[in-house]
């Protein structure tokens, strides 16, 4: 059977060696194993500590992807200050119509066209 899935990197879920089906293919192994050991006695608590052992599994590596999605999105506002700021340096002029259209319909959105008329 394999090994179980290493978090610590990460794309290491799609780079697992192999497969791209890393569950699939172990359910598929279970079930060809259960088919052999069909003779064998159940045994409940070995049962239940193997899903045990599985949940403890699945709840850790959900709780490696929380903090590495949790560590992304704080990085995110940085990463897009910089790319902005990067931009602005290599295209200052296109940033700046671009803040003056963005300034301009923002103005008419938030005070709207005049209502007096000339008469």
């Amino acid at each position: 059977m394999k090994d179980k899935i290493p978090l610590d990197r990460p794309g290491s879920l799609d780079t697992e060696p192999g497969s791209d089906t890393y569950l699939v293919d172990q359910v598929l192994e279970a079930r060809d194993k259960s088919d052999h050991d069909a003779n064998r006695p159940v045994d409940v608590a070995e049962e239940l500590n193997a899903m045990r052992a599985e949940i403890d599994r699945i709840t850790e590596s959900i709780g490696l992807l929380a903090g590495s999605a949790k560590a992304l999105v704080s990085e995110t506002p940085s990463i897009l200050e910089q790319e902005l700021r990067s931009l602005v340096q290599r295209k200052p002029l296109t940033a700046l119509i671009g803040t003056v259209a963005l300034s301009f319909g923002l103005a008419l959105r938030l005070i709207g066209p005049s209502n007096r008329r000339s008469h």
